[in-house]
């Protein structure tokens, strides 16, 4: 036989040899499957706010149906909404309470809760996570680890942790020195609001960005700033803006359209965003501040007391690494602080 022929089948047979070996295990748990379980899935992946307390909903639901046995195992512990001390080491699966809950001692609890009405506690307690068909009402000091939701209203109270998500499909109110990652609500309300303040209000001067210093005009309705940008007092701008360097809009000004600068933004007292107001780095909001669109900084954003983010028929988003909300700010939508989120005292 020739040489080169029998090199060659050499040549195959070993690379076969190879080929059997490197997927032996995958064909053998192809015919013979040893992982059939779902992986789980981390809080800290999940895009979808409210992932995980659907899925906890169903479970109940499932449950509660007769629809999910586990042998004769049971996958949930009744405890009675009358037991205001419940002894909470005890418990060793998900919680399940029929009617509405008012505590009157500290919870601590490191298994999911259900309450099929309102949940009230008096402060200093730590849930993994909770889901209630009325209103969540946590004393302060208290902390949740995983998440909450709620069909009504969510108070925290104050000096408060919810370090992972917080959500609701009306309001939620976080009061001073809360801790949060990631809050959505038709209204989420930050600290005690004035009621009954009063701003300077000045007539406003219809102007043109092509007044500016640097502006370069992109298109009928986008201008560019090269390099730094002020905006002056009691003016109002119609159209988008692009700065790349710093931005100050004056106090009281208005700008009818999207802002992006690529180095800090500062918002003066009372003025108004009418779109989305995107940086680089640092975005500073001062008192009585409205920004109708998405606020995203890449490093801080600062939001003044009494300032509004978003309007209720339009929920937005408020995002940065870290958000410092002043007392009395009202958002509506979705609050993302990716590394953390605090509510200052007023």
């Amino acid at each position: 036989m020739n040489s080169n022929l029998i090199h060659l089948i050499e040549f195959i047979a070993f690379c076969s040899a190879l080929m059997l070996i490197a997927f032996r295990p995958a064909w053998r748990e192809w015919q013979f499957p040893s992982d059939c379980e779902p992986l789980p899935i981390s809080p800290d992946y999940s895009i979808d706010i409210d992932y995980f307390a659907t899925s906890f909903y169903s479970k109940v639901e499932n449950f509660l149906t007769k629809e999910s046995v586990s042998g004769n195992q049971q996958d949930f512990q009744f405890i009675s909404a009358s037991a205001s001390k419940p002894d909470w080491s005890d418990i060793t699966l998900p919680v399940i309470v029929m009617n509405s809950m008012y505590l009157k001692e500290v919870m601590h609890c490191q298994f999911p809760v259900f309450v099929n009405g309102d949940f009230h506690t008096i402060g200093a307690d730590n849930l993994k996570s909770i889901y209630t068909q009325g209103k969540i009402s946590l004393g302060p000091y208290s902390r949740i680890d995983d998440w909450a939701y709620a069909r009504e209203t969510i108070i925290l109270g104050y000096e408060s942790s919810a370090p992972r998500r917080l959500s609701s499909a009306t309001c939620i109110y976080l009061e001073h020195g809360c801790h949060f990652e990631r809050v959505n609500a038709p209204v989420i309300s930050f600290g005690l609001r004035v009621q009954n303040y009063t701003v300077q209000s000045n007539a406003l001067i219809e102007s043109s960005f092509s007044e500016l210093k640097g502006a370069v005009q992109q298109s009928s309705s986008l201008t560019l700033i090269r390099g730094d940008c002020e905006i002056p007092n009691d003016r109002v701008y119609r159209g988008s803006l692009i700065v790349t360097g710093r931005l100050i809009v004056g106090d009281r000004s208005r700008i009818i359209g999207d802002v992006k600068a690529r180095k800090n933004i500062v918002v003066g007292v009372n003025a108004l965003i009418g779109g989305a107001l995107i940086c680089e780095k640092n975005i500073t909001l001062k008192e009585y501040v409205c920004v109708k669109g998405p606020i995203i900084s890449e490093v801080l954003i600062t939001i003044g007391a009494h300032s509004t983010v978003g309007i209720h028929e339009l929920p937005t988003t408020v995002s940065a690494e870290r958000i410092i909300v002043g007392p009395g700010v009202i958002a509506h939508g979705t609050v993302w602080a990716r590394e953390r989120g605090v509510t200052c005292p007023s």
